[in-house]
């Protein structure tokens, strides 16, 4: 049976939530006060892991090390009784994912180009792990609670990193891009000022996306200071965009919030999106070119941006391909070229040749040509699994629209720029987006209990 959006659920008469409200009160475990105990530590791991996740600053000081004390605080406080219950597709996919990496650790050929084996043993795990995470909590404990003050605490501490990282950048302008190369001289200082770099400005994209829901939508219980705190996360992450001077990212995020403020059905975001493909195609080139060239120069005071913007232009208006737009379509074919030489294994594999190139400018083609089919296939399917599973939840629900937007922007992300060992991307899909609308739910007043039951 096709799960309904939380609302519906509420209503439902065997449902537990609807008794927490009918009672003025969370889910809370009638268990002895030790379980009680060890329950309050496993939310309070989850929230460090949190603040760790969308705070470059705390992440810096802290380093990995904490991350990883508090996901095995988290586990280890957990009900370990979920790990018996039927657990859904995606989750079992995820598995299988990582255990793929089995054969390539025991042959010695685990990697992952340049960044080594670490970018399987532990970027690769912080990226997936907010399934868990999420799962635990929304369908399994279906705390509603612990789901509002994850997105209070993430929501706050995006504001105060993006404050950091626009200060940082007010000083050094190309900090956040010589971050993103991971070779700067510079890049440990640029870090110790709290300076976002390409995983927090990425994850940022698609959170904004999901924030304008709380900042444009009606929501059950959503006073004023939390619409405040909504839009205020809102503006701070998208001056933080802007000045971080990724022309992806501002892309991204402007044909998100546009999208997302134009239309309000699937389906009509559907239509639209086959006559804009139609458009591109038909319509004269010089034309989308001239369009493309005066958005460049709207970017007057960021050089970089409005050169990839000139560059990009210049493959419409028939003077040839931009040099930095032709190097990342031969960068994304490379990559494509050596899968379909080692399509099974990928060149780490039996029979792979280790020496065809990868381009490392396109998260699942570089994949795929890593280790091919037998790790991408789990993959792909545990994510469209596991965005299916999320839509469901949301399903007849305004924020399904929202949902939906920043889904298919990660995709599309995903063809066109490094993703899975960008962990802070995958926490931003697996655990903030999908806890946005219980921000009401954060704090248990019952003056704002009660407003949300009246609504629901």
């Amino acid at each position: 049976m096709r799960s309904s959006y939380w609302g519906k659920q509420i209503l439902m008469n065997n449902n537990p939530i609807k008794k927490a409200f009918q009672n003025r009160k969370f889910i809370v475990n009638n268990s002895s006060g030790r379980y009680n105990l060890l329950y309050y530590i496993n939310q309070i791991a989850c929230i460090m892991f949190c603040i760790w996740m969308c705070w470059p600053y705390f992440a810096v000081k802290t380093r990995t090390y904490a991350a990883l004390v508090f996901l095995i605080v988290w586990f280890f406080t957990t009900d370990f009784r979920w790990l018996t219950k039927k657990w859904s597709m995606d989750l079992i996919l995820t598995i299988v994912f990582f255990i793929t990496f089995v054969p390539y650790i025991l042959s010695g050929n685990l990697m992952f180009g340049g960044i080594g084996s670490s970018a399987i043993l532990i970027r690769f795990p912080l990226f997936f792990v907010g399934i868990f995470i999420n799962h635990y909590y929304m369908y399994y404990k279906k705390d509603l609670g612990t789901l509002g003050r994850i997105a209070f605490i993430s929501i706050f501490m995006y504001i105060i990193g993006s404050i950091q990282t626009i200060q940082g950048l007010k000083q050094f302008p190309m900090a956040a891009r010589a971050l993103a190369t991971g070779r700067d001289p510079m890049g440990e200082f640029y870090t110790s000022l709290g300076i976002g770099s390409f995983g927090y400005v990425y994850s940022a994209v698609f959170v904004a996306i999901a924030v304008l829901f709380l900042v444009i939508k009606k929501v059950p219980g959503m006073n004023k200071y939390y619409r405040l705190l909504s839009t205020i996360s809102f503006v701070s992450i998208l001056l933080m965009i802007i000045e971080a001077s990724y022309t992806i990212a501002l892309m991204l995020s402007f044909i998100g919030i546009i999208l997302v403020i134009v239309f309000k059905k699937k389906r009509s975001l559907m239509i639209a999106s086959f006559f804009a493909l139609v458009f591109i195609l038909i319509f004269p080139k010089d034309i989308i070119g001239n369009i493309i060239l005066n958005i460049a120069h709207l970017f007057k005071g960021s050089y970089v941006v409005r050169e990839k913007l000139t560059d990009f232009a210049r493959g419409f208006l028939g003077e040839g391909m931009g040099v930095q737009t032709y190097g990342r379509l031969q960068k994304y074919l490379m990559s494509l070229n050596t899968f379909f030489k080692n399509p099974v294994f990928g060149i780490y594999g039996p029979f792979g040749n280790p020496y065809d190139r990868i381009g490392g400018h396109s998260g699942w083609f570089d994949l795929m040509g890593f280790y091919g089919i037998f790790a991408s296939l789990p993959m792909f399917s545990a994510i469209i699994l596991i965005f299916r599973k999320q839509l469901s939840f949301y399903s007849d629900h305004p924020y399904y629209l929202f949902l939906l937007i920043a889904q298919l922007m990660f995709i599309f992300f995903g063809f066109i720029n490094p993703v899975v060992y960008v962990y802070r991307i995958g926490f931003a899909l697996f655990v903030i987006i999908p806890s946005l609308p219980f921000l009401p739910y954060a704090f248990r007043t019952r003056r704002n209990m009660r407003t949300i039951k009246n609504n629901a």
